[in-house]
């Protein structure tokens, strides 16, 4: 696969499930390109995400996932037919985002939507930067006093490494 962000840009492509502290890999998947295992219409990201958590699948645990793979269908799926949470950073030219969740805002505006057992946050961390993360683990509307971030926001940061940790170990 040609990756031209990486530095080496030729390479192969494995997606991983890695425990978030420990930053032990469950289950591996290599990209082999087109596959008929996919259900029709579904998004790439949504097969990967649903071969990867197969091993924990009924253990009512969180998946912590970046941009590529977080939407607001995959987050369904994995509640209601895996037994699974979710919690990720979500890109702002989703269809389902309100466009003033997308909109520039003045450091620490908090805004959050709440549907489905789903929470989507937008939080500035800085003058004209927007943060969104959906959530289907908790609807924790809290705010951290001493970072003045919102909790969703640090839950994410907390366990989003599992994956980067393991391969900076290899």
């Amino acid at each position: 696969m040609y990756l031209l962000s990486k530095p080496d840009r030729y390479g192969i492509k494995i997606l991983m499930l890695n425990d978030s502290k420990t930053s032990y890999m469950m289950k591996a998947v290599p990209y082999l390109g087109k596959t008929t295992q996919r259900l029709r219409n579904e998004p790439l990201a949504n097969f990967f995400v649903r071969e990867l958590v197969e091993p924990i699948r009924d253990s009512n645990r969180t998946v912590v996932m970046d941009n590529l793979f977080t939407s607001f269908s995959l987050f369904r799926i994995l509640f209601d037919e895996y037994n699974l949470k979710a919690i990720g950073t979500i890109r702002k030219n989703k269809k389902e985002i309100p466009h003033s969740f997308t909109e520039k805002a003045s450091p620490s505006t908090t805004k959050y939507c709440f549907a489905n057992n789903q929470t989507l946050l937008s939080y500035a961390p800085k003058r004209n930067k927007i943060v969104l993360t959906l959530s289907s683990s908790s609807i924790n509307t809290q705010i951290d006093p001493e970072t003045k971030k919102p909790k969703l926001i640090l839950q994410y940061n907390q366990h989003k490494g599992g994956t980067d940790s393991f391969d900076q170990a290899c």
